[in-house]
C-alpha cells in the first residue's frame, strides 16, 4: 500500500472559548472540518455518545478519525479500547495523563531530577 498523508482536525481545537459568544454546535464544527477539506477528525473517545455522534457523521462523509484518550492507568484505557472496537478508528492517539490534570509540574517531576522545573 502506498503511503498517504492524511490531515485531521482535532475537535477540541474547534472550541471557540470566547466568554461573550456561544460555542459552535457540534454538527457545525463537523461541517466546517468537512468543508475545509480535512481527511477526518481527532475525536475524544471518553464519552461514548459523543464519539458515536461524531463517527456517524465522519463515516457518512467518507472521512476518517483518530480516537483520542488521556488515561491515567491501564484500567482507564480499557473502555476506550472497547469503544474503538465498536466504532472503529484509523488509529488511537493515546496521551497518558500520568500527572493528572490540574497538578503542578513540580508534583509530577521525576524525583531523581530535583531541578527539573
Amino acid at each position: 500500500m502506498a503511503q498517504q498523508l492524511r490531515v485531521l482536525q482535532s475537535l477540541w481545537a474547534m472550541e471557540r472559548r470566547l466568554a461573550d459568544e456561544a460555542e459552535w454546535p457540534l454538527q457545525t464544527q463537523l461541517a466546517m472540518i468537512r468543508d475545509a477539506g480535512f481527511d477526518g477528525a481527532g475525536v475524544r473517545f471518553i464519552d461514548p455518545a459523543f464519539a458515536r455522534e461524531v463517527t456517524d457523521f465522519l463515516r457518512a462523509h467518507g472521512m476518517i478519525w483518530q480516537a483520542q484518550c488521556y488515561p491515567k492507568s491501564v484500567d482507564d484505557l480499557k473502555p476506550v479500547l472497547a469503544l474503538v472496537a465498536r466504532l472503529g478508528a484509523d488509529h488511537v492517539n493515546l496521551q497518558p495523563d500520568v500527572c493528572g490534570r490540574g497538578r503542578r509540574r513540580r508534583a509530577c517531576r521525576d524525583p531523581s531530577r530535583p531541578h527539573d522545573d
